[in-house]
């Protein structure tokens, strides 16, 4: 079921229109809990899935852009 027509929409734009949203004129980032790092170390038990994911993001690291 489609809520409305994107025919004439350009494309860069993407399919849905998030121009039309309200938008909150004093958003306070102060109330925002501090940036706490994931930790992928589980020594206590060493065949945890956990101990590969931290492998797995080291390659996605090396490759990140940005």
């Amino acid at each position: 079921m489609r809520l409305f027509s994107d025919k004439k929409r350009p494309v860069h734009l993407g399919p849905y229109p998030c121009e039309r949203l309200l938008r909150q004129p004093d958003a306070e980032l102060g109330d925002l809990p501090a940036f706490e790092p994931l930790s992928f170390d589980n020594s206590s038990e060493p065949h945890s899935i956990i101990n590969a994911m931290r492998e797995h993001q080291a390659m996605l690291d090396a490759i990140r852009d940005g």
